[in-house]
């Protein structure tokens, strides 16, 4: 039994690591309308930008923020410049700061009431 689990516990690692299934051409057309198109032209092209946009796709749908240009960032210095540019606010909930894009912090803010 000890191998058993140990083994399934290995499976599912190394599932993890493995390329993400993409969806059918149909399938994906639906998700796809609705994130601007230079990003999903990007997800296309391999599937660790598509594993991100699977995961976290509902961030390119956001209305009235600033949206990242690309997927993945070429070097952190291009991340950084994108971070600097985008407009930020901060709160503080529980003891922990919280900064977001202004419209994402009210959102935020709104949803937890």
């Amino acid at each position: 039994m000890f191998f058993l689990r140990r083994g399934m516990a290995l499976l599912a690692a190394l599932a993890w690591l493995l390329p993400p299934a993409r969806p059918a051409p149909g399938a994906a057309n639906r998700f796809l309308a609705h994130i601007p198109a230079a990003i999903a032209r990007q997800a296309e092209r391999d599937s660790v930008n598509w594993q991100l946009l699977r995961d976290y796709g509902s961030l390119y749908v956001a209305r009235g923020v600033r949206l990242p240009p690309r997927l993945v960032f070429r070097t952190a210095a291009e991340a950084a410049r994108w971070q600097a540019s985008a407009p930020q606010a901060a709160r503080r909930w529980g003891g922990m700061a919280v900064r977001l894009q202004p419209r994402a912090l009210a959102a935020l803010a709104q949803a937890r009431r």
